[in-house]
């Protein structure tokens, strides 16, 4: 499991303030509950094999997607790594 992570680069600056500590709050859960050492679980940016995702029963597809599918694949066992990405235009 491939995620981008927009704080990989130094681009917290970049990011409003309001919207870093909205996106830490959930990776911190989400990294406490699953193991896992995210930076930014709440990215959009995920990568995958299509195959594998058959794997897992997402129930979610709004804002809870995330969380799940992050949870789900860390309980099945999936490795996982983040790449630096930007969303500023």
């Amino acid at each position: 499991m491939l995620y981008g992570t927009r704080l990989g680069r130094g681009d917290r600056q970049q990011s409003p303030r309001e919207r870093f500590f909205a996106n830490q709050a959930p990776t911190w859960f989400s990294n406490r509950f699953t193991g896992l050492s995210l930076t930014d679980m709440g990215t959009g940016h995920e990568a995958f094999h299509s195959e594998l995702i058959n794997e897992v029963n997402l129930c979610d597809d709004r804002l809870g997607f995330e969380p799940e599918l992050t949870t789900r694949m860390a309980k099945l066992g999936w490795r996982f790594a983040e790449l630096p990405v930007s969303d500023t235009p």
